[in-house]
């Protein structure tokens, strides 16, 4: 599987634009492990070789300023902003549907099962 980014950058760039609730840990296991729960945000990254291959934010509510932030933070973070990835997440919120777009060779597909569950899942195009 193609790689994102590497752990070190996300990790550094990340933590950079968000709260300290929700930064990354300094290392990231090999394999796919929930790295952050804060509030109603958990964050999964699937690692191999130090590489990131898939970044899964899962927010326990659909609209939430934590799930802006942690969103917003990987965006940054991958550099892939794009107001595309806006307008998918809104179509996904209001509609309670599965929407995908991508950003600079960057996958973002956002599954929204009802307000009080939201999936938002990076990866290589």
């Amino acid at each position: 599987m193609a790689s994102l980014i590497d752990c070190q950058t996300i990790q550094k760039n990340f933590n950079r634009s968000v709260s300290a609730g929700l930064a990354l840990p300094e290392t990231a296991p090999e394999g796919t492990k929930v790295l952050v729960e804060s509030g109603p945000i958990k964050i999964k990254l699937t690692v191999s070789n130090g590489e990131v291959e898939k970044i899964v934010i899962y927010s326990a509510k659909a609209q939430t300023p934590e799930f802006d932030e942690t969103f917003e933070g990987f965006e940054g973070g991958l550099n892939i902003s794009n107001i595309k990835l806006f307008y998918a997440y809104q179509e996904s919120v209001k509609n309670a549907s599965t929407t995908t777009t991508v950003s600079k060779n960057v996958k973002v597909t956002y599954v929204t099962k009802s307000a009080d569950d939201l999936t938002a899942t990076f990866e290589v195009k």
